[in-house]
């Protein structure tokens, strides 16, 4: 899910750069679509740091299974 997010982020970022370009293009004021970007691009810096932490957790989990004796 949070890949997901991260990958829709990306797309997000790509399409508003385009529309910055148009924008820009057609002599139109880009402020309010830069400010959209910066919107988009802290918020996936927020969902990169939450997978990192995500996959952080998962390594660390996967150690501790692998070096727990089995029960059972």
């Amino acid at each position: 899910m949070v890949k997901g997010h991260v990958q829709l982020g990306e797309r997000h970022i790509a399409r508003q750069h385009e529309i910055i370009a148009h924008l820009r293009l057609g002599g139109h004021p880009t402020d309010l679509a830069e400010s959209v970007l910066e919107c988009f691009e802290a918020t996936l810096v927020s969902h990169r740091d939450h997978l990192a932490r995500i996959c952080d957790q998962a390594a660390e989990r996967a150690l501790r299974d692998a070096l727990s004796p089995a029960t059972g």
